[in-house]
């Protein structure tokens, strides 16, 4: 091989070798520039689970919160109530009266299906209806002569619903 040859290609190899390294310094940037971005990203995401965290946990206790003000609430409608049964009470012993401890319950009795009618409770008609699963539990079947099979003949224990809610489920006597 000439000399000229030889030099030909040592200065390939430096172009080659100059372009090698030009490659490595661009993947070396590339390789820092995805490391400094996935750091940037782990600190987003450590950032946004922080924030999750506090939301969830902002939320129980407002929750928490709201339960407490809702039973408050429910205590303080139900208050009178007491009140009126101790003074019923009261006066039953005074008077040894069972006509006036009668009126006095009937009294309370009406004053709080009053205040939970307000709140929206609102009692269901289960006789002469169909059973049905999602408001009844039926506590045991008899024979109807003036029904139909799978009809609700009698009724142990109102049942109840808020706002389309069944609350407590009416305890039914099932025609067979």
């Amino acid at each position: 091989m000439s000399e000229k040859s030889k030099d030909y290609m040592r200065e390939q190899e430096a172009q080659v070798e100059k372009e090698q390294e030009q490659k490595d310094r661009d993947y070396k940037k590339e390789y820092e520039q995805a490391v400094a971005e996935n750091q940037e990203l782990k600190e987003q995401l450590l950032r946004k689970a922080a924030e999750f965290d506090n939301f969830r946990k902002r939320v129980q206790a407002e929750k928490e919160e709201i339960h407490d003000i809702t039973i408050a609430h429910i205590i303080e409608k139900i208050l009178p109530f007491l009140d009126e049964l101790d003074l019923v009470i009261e006066k039953s012993r005074e008077e040894q009266d069972f006509q006036s401890l009668l009126q006095g319950v009937e009294m309370v009795q009406k004053n709080v299906f009053k205040i939970l009618t307000g709140l929206g409770l609102k009692p269901m008609d289960s006789v002469g209806e169909p059973f049905d699963p999602e408001k009844h539990h039926a506590m045991m079947q008899q024979e109807a002569d003036d029904a139909e099979p799978d009809t609700v003949v009698n009724e142990l224990k109102k049942g109840y619903m808020v706002n389309d809610r069944v609350v407590r489920h009416a305890e039914v006597i099932v025609s067979k």
